[in-house]
């Protein structure tokens, strides 16, 4: 935060909640976040509160990671918090039920999905 503060030009995209949680829960580095988020310089991306593995997860559990962490990105941070972008970078390719989640998710709340991987022949 301390180099984003210096430079009002610097831009920070951060995914997973769970990371985040460490500096929202003192008082000082939420505010000092909190401004940030208000003025563009961080932006959420994804907003889960992990990137959930797509190979094991059932529908339900990504939903779940998903549900938790857009709650806290709106109870910090109200609309600034909103994620416009689904990110889902999983090193070992994507499931088609991801996708089809993130899609229909983008009706309501993203602007642009961005995946790691995709098959060759696309």
């Amino acid at each position: 935060m301390d180099e984003l503060e210096k430079d009002e030009s610097k831009r920070f995209a951060w995914c997973e909640t769970s990371y985040l949680w460490r500096w929202l829960l003192d008082y000082k580095q939420r505010k000092r976040m909190q401004k940030l988020v208000q003025q563009g310089q961080i932006e959420f991306v994804g907003g889960g509160w992990v990137q959930n593995d797509e190979a094991v997860a059932h529908y339900v559990d990504i939903i779940d990671q998903m549900a938790l962490g857009l709650r806290i990105l709106n109870k910090y941070f109200g609309d600034c918090g909103v994620p416009r972008v689904a990110w889902q970078i999983d090193p070992f390719g994507h499931s088609r039920e991801m996708a089809n989640l993130l899609t229909l998710a983008s009706f309501f709340l993203y602007s642009k999905l961005i995946f790691a991987k995709f098959h060759t022949e696309i």
